[in-house]
């Protein structure tokens, strides 16, 4: 990758985690300070707000004026209209073959992130607590995994990643550089949201199992801190690559690199410390490895969470009888002990997917010498569920002005023919 063999990265131990856990992003931080400072009435609740305004208003500014500075616009403004360039060591084969790895398997990869990433991203409870507290899932399912979406989506479309100028909102050109950027920024309002509101507690006990409160807990560290960053970043790579594989769609040692190597870059965008990017697929499985062990565990939030996940899931899939093949998708993708600290369990689908017609399945797939090593049938659930939820997401009105969900120019061609034709682009 280039960022450097002696990183932080190839040496992640519980000591170093610790020190993350308490460690924002200065750089993100700093602005939202300055911007709530800046405002007359510093309500907790009006950053959000404030914020969309900024974005909308960035949406606004030609390429051809100058950029705005905190002096003249605003610190916030400043931020979100300056283009920093992407780091030097940025390898752009690595970049395109990702990108080429996210269109031919982009249905399969939706399905990892829905029924992979998110309900495994619930199981810490430092994370969770920060939904929760927020409530954007709670009350929005649809919209948060819409948004959620957008952003791979946009991320991984092939010149996705250009730093833009001007038109913050809407696809194109550094569609994903924008949407990183700004939730960088979203980040840094949501840790200065659970500091400051007065309708968060904050306490120094240890959380009790069971309870969803409005309670932020000192031992956690700063909300969605450095090591929770790097966890995340993981879930929507190694968690990915793991789900893959339990489809019988496992990709390549050099796509896998690729694809890291292109989310590091979305790691640098989301304010994680460059030395702390893992360099390679060792580095990632290992951090991988420490972060499960020290953060996941049950938790009534995580719960929460998974069940307002599956129930859009479930009412995306055309065919009644099929719905509950979603928690058992769920199950077999992250494993049945961390789907049993969400609250996901086994239903008469589980017989299919992880019990004796797995086995059957997997002896017909030897006797056809088919190269699958897994059930092909998940396959297909998987492919067909998430056509449907993306086709859901296409035709959703998101209100309130915001943009609707909108697949990228550059992928369109590649995917256009997998949606179902009654939400065709």
């Amino acid at each position: 990758m280039g960022i450097g063999a002696d990183s932080a990265a190839q040496r992640f131990d519980d000591g170093l985690l610790d020190r993350l856990s308490r460690q924002g992003d200065p750089e993100a931080d700093a602005v939202i300070a300055d911007h709530m400072a800046s405002l007359d009435r510093a309500e907790p609740r009006e950053v959000f707000a404030s914020i969309g305004k900024a974005i909308a208003a960035m949406s606004a500014i030609p390429t051809s004026v100058a950029t705005p500075t905190a002096a003249t616009d605003g610190p916030l403004v400043a931020y979100l209209a300056a283009t920093p360039a992407l780091p030097a060591w940025v390898d752009d084969a690595s970049m395109r073959e990702a990108a080429d790895v996210f269109a031919d398997n982009a249905l399969l990869i939706g399905t990892a992130l829905f029924c992979a990433s998110l309900p495994e991203a619930y199981a810490a409870p430092r994370g969770a607590r920060v939904l929760t507290l927020t409530a954007r899932l709670v009350t929005d399912p649809v919209r948060r995994i819409g948004e959620t979406a957008q952003m791979v989506y946009d991320v991984m479309s092939p010149s996705g990643l250009v730093p833009r100028h001007g038109a913050f909102v809407g696809d194109g050109p550094g569609c994903g550089w924008s949407d990183a950027r700004r939730v960088r920024i979203m980040h840094g309002a949501v840790r200065w949201f659970i500091t400051h509101d007065s309708s968060v507690t904050h306490s120094a006990a240890e959380p009790q199992p069971g309870i969803v409160e409005s309670t932020w807990f000192d031992a956690w560290g700063a909300p969605l801190n450095q090591e929770d960053l790097l966890g995340t970043l993981m879930t929507f790579t190694i968690s990915v690559f793991e789900a893959l594989e339990r489809m019988g769609a496992p990709l390549t040692v050099r796509q896998r690199e690729a694809y890291l190597h292109r989310w590091c870059v979305v790691g640098h965008l989301l304010g994680i410390q460059p030395d702390l990017l893992p360099v390679d697929l060792s580095s990632a499985e290992a951090l991988t490895a420490s972060i499960r062990r020290r953060q996941q565990r049950p938790t009534a939030d995580g719960e929460l969470l998974a069940g307002h996940l599956i129930t859009p899931l479930r009412a995306s899939v055309p065919l009644p009888p099929l719905r509950g093949m979603i928690p058992a998708l769920i199950r077999h993708l992250i494993t049945p002990p961390t789907a049993a600290k969400v609250g996901v369990h086994a239903n008469g689908w589980s017989a299919i997917v992880d019990g004796p017609f797995s086995v059957v399945n997997g002896l017909i797939t030897r006797i056809l010498r088919r190269s699958e090593r897994h059930n092909p049938a998940i396959r297909w659930f998987a492919r067909h569920a998430s056509r449907h939820l993306i086709g859901a997401f296409l035709g959703a009105n998101r209100g309130a002005g915001r943009p609707s969900f909108a697949i990228p120019d550059e992928l369109r061609p590649r995917i256009e023919g997998q949606i179902p034709r009654k939400w065709r682009l």
